[in-house]
């Protein structure tokens, strides 16, 4: 089901080439544009999995993994929909190895961030 787009929305989810980058004040209908690209994308033939979606916020990454769930007809492995916060740690974890680091470690979050800083101080 395609959903009504504006002209510039249009542009985006049909847009041939590859990384795409779309911007706009809030309510301009990013979200809505990436939702379509992504499942026009999966429509030709590419793999869910294959498409990285990033969004600026973890609570926005989120809500475009509902709205792409909600669209998605066919079976997927793990879709790759972030915040840049998250796909630096989805790296980090998926490539630990090739990076030298340990692939058990765990990404410092803001409490562990804090109680370093006190500790410091």
């Amino acid at each position: 089901m395609s959903l009504a787009l504006t002209p510039a929305q249009a542009r985006a989810a049909d847009h041939p080439g590859g990384p795409l980058l779309v911007l706009g004040a809030a309510g301009t209908g990013k979200t809505t544009a990436l939702v379509e690209r992504f499942v026009r994308l999966i429509d030709r033939g590419v793999a869910p999995e294959a498409v990285a979606v990033l969004s600026p916020t973890t609570a926005g990454a989120e809500a475009l993994r509902a709205r792409l769930e909600e669209r998605l007809r066919g079976p997927y492995e793990e879709l790759a929909v972030h915040a840049p916060s998250g796909l630096g740690a989805r790296l980090l974890r998926d490539e630990a190895l090739e990076a030298g680091l340990d692939p058990f470690a765990v990404p410092a979050g803001a409490g562990d961030r804090l109680a370093m800083l006190l500790e410091r101080v």
